[in-house]
C-alpha cells in the first residue's frame, strides 16, 4: 500500500514523537508500505528542507529508506510537481495520481480546509483522497502492519516450509 506523506507532518510536530512513530514504520523492511514520490524526486528534497528542529530524525529516516531496496521504500508516481507552487496542492496531486491507494498522511486536517471535503476524504478533480491525521495514520499503519506480519509469519503462509521439513 502506498501513502503520500505531507511535509506538514514533519513541520508541525513539536515533540518529534509523531515524526519518528510514523516515518520509521516505512523504513522497516518487513512492512508492505511505501511512500509516494514524484518522478523527479522533488518530494525527497521537500522532506529534507522542511523546517523542523528534528532534522536529524528526518535525515536518518531518508537514509534508512535509501538503504532499503528501491522497490520496497519509495513508489515513483508518474507526475511532475515542479511547477506547482502550493505545497499542499503538490501532495494532494501526487496522492491523486497514485494508482490504487489514495491515502494522504497529514499532521492535522485543518491545513487542508480549502479543499472540498466529504467525511474524511478530499474530493479533488473528481478523485477521493483519504486524509489521515497523525493519530489515524499511526493507528492504521500499526494495525495493518500487525495483520500483515501475522499472515506472513503464519503456518498457513509457511506451509511449504512445514511440508518440506516433514517429507
Amino acid at each position: 500500500m502506498v501513502y503520500t506523506i505531507s511535509p506538514c507532518l514533519i513541520e508541525e510536530d513539536k515533540t518529534g514523537a509523531c515524526i519518528a512513530s510514523i516515518l520509521f514504520i516505512f523504513s522497516n523492511k518487513r512492512n508492505p508500505f511505501k511512500v509516494a514520490k514524484d518522478i523527479n524526486g522533488k518530494v525527497i528534497k521537500i522532506y529534507e528542507s522542511t523546517p523542523t528542529k528534528y532534522k536529524e530524525i528526518v535525515k536518518t529516516w531518508l537514509e534508512m529508506m535509501a538503504n532499503i531496496e528501491p522497490e520496497n521504500s519509495f513508489e515513483p508516481i508518474n507526475i511532475n510537481i515542479d511547477n506547482i507552487h502550493d505545497k499542499n496542492l503538490q501532495f494532494v496531486k501526487l496522492c491523486k495520481e497514485t494508482i490504487g491507494s489514495k491515502n494522504l498522511i497529514v499532521f492535522c486536517k485543518q491545513r487542508f480546509s480549502s479543499f472540498d471535503w466529504i467525511d474524511d476524504k478530499i474530493c479533488y478533480e473528481g478523485t477521493y483522497i483519504e486524509v489521515l491525521d497523525k493519530n489515524a495514520a499511526l493507528h492504521q499503519l500499526n494495525t495493518q502492519n500487525i495483520i500483515y506480519n501475522n499472515i506472513k509469519d503464519s503456518q498457513f503462509a509457511n506451509r511449504d516450509i512445514i511440508k518440506s521439513k516433514n517429507h
